[in-house]
């Protein structure tokens, strides 16, 4: 596989919904930002699918599970 150039991490509640969609910033993908400044996150488990790309598309997938405790 190629060097990966970029991520993408969708986040899903329990009952599959996809609520929010990240990727890495530009020319890092080792970095990604969540913003939560303007968002209620409730107290819970959650789903992220982590997606590695590189310049020839996708070349692995993760998944994790993600608990928020306010």
């Amino acid at each position: 596989p190629g060097q990966i150039t970029s991520v993408r991490i969708k986040l899903y509640t329990l009952t599959g919904e996809c609520f929010q969609t990240l990727s890495s910033e530009p020319g890092n993908p080792a970095m990604v930002t969540w913003d939560l400044s303007n968002k209620m996150i409730a107290s819970g488990a959650y789903i992220a699918v982590v997606e590695s790309y590189s310049v020839d598309g996708l070349i692995g997938r993760n998944v994790l599970k993600m608990l928020v405790i306010h």
